[in-house]
């Protein structure tokens, strides 16, 4: 919905200028109220567990997976110095 504004227009009639409403902003939501469950209770130890299981498995595959581009890259870049170094000679 938008808000109507009427403004002056110095004598010659009075303009009126449409406002458009600000955008809703999405819903925040902190950590602690995304692990609650369904019903608002609290996670259970077991629950806690497997989260941190999870988080860690999931560093774990992150850590991998930047050894490998940062391997892929250092050899592409070596591969390109040392084509270069022998063509040259």
């Amino acid at each position: 919905m938008s808000q109507d504004i009427t403004k002056k227009n110095g004598g010659a009639g009075d303009i009126k200028v449409e406002k458009p409403d600000k955008p809703e902003k999405p819903e925040k939501t902190s950590l602690s109220s995304s692990l609650l469950g369904p019903g608002g209770e609290k996670p259970t130890e077991e629950q806690v567990e497997k989260l941190e299981e999870k988080l860690e498995s999931a560093q774990g595959d992150q850590k991998n997976l930047f050894l490998i581009i940062f391997q892929v890259g250092l050899f592409s870049t070596f591969g390109s110095l040392i084509n270069n170094v022998s063509r040259t000679r």
